[in-house]
């Protein structure tokens, strides 16, 4: 009986009595690619939301100066910079320009959340750029930030 049970079973996943059991999603190209290369994680890549011809809309916030969160070393902490913003559109950049006393003010906001000791380190910065870049993208109503740069960073402790 164990080995009827067992014939059965391989003659219906066989697909002859029930269907056969395979992906209907193509899982890679390599089957069928002509050939295959091999890319480097630290090659740098083409962002291809931004077209070739199209020009970088740039704009400078005024120069921030806030107060940072105090920590147990640091009673007073400061930080000026320049912050550089690129847009994704001269409509978003009219906008900024528009409102950006706003932006500041939301700027302002969300550095003084961070400590001395966060933003002395390169990954402090950086998570402060991505910070900036996802706020400031999320208060836009006509495009997002691509990216955020500072110009002479100053931290006071």
């Amino acid at each position: 009986l164990f080995f009827v049970a067992l014939a059965t079973l391989k003659f219906a996943f066989k697909g002859d009595l029930l269907p056969a059991i395979h992906s209907e999603f193509l899982l890679s190209f390599a089957p069928v690619a002509d050939r295959q290369y091999e890319v480097s994680a630290r090659e740098e890549w083409e962002d291809f939301q931004q077209g070739l011809d199209q020009p970088l809309h740039t704009i400078q916030l005024e120069k921030v100066v806030t107060n940072l969160r105090r920590s147990s070393l640091h009673s007073n902490p400061m930080l000026s910079a320049e912050i550089f913003l690129e847009v994704s559109s001269n409509e978003c950049a009219i906008e900024f320009v528009d409102r950006q006393s706003e932006f500041l003010d939301h700027a302002q906001t969300w550095i003084s959340t961070f400590t001395y000791e966060e933003l002395d380190t390169p990954a402090g910065q950086i998570r402060l750029k991505n910070l900036l870049k996802l706020k400031l993208s999320e208060t836009l109503t006509k495009g997002r930030v691509k990216k955020v740069y500072f110009n002479n960073l100053i931290l006071k402790p």
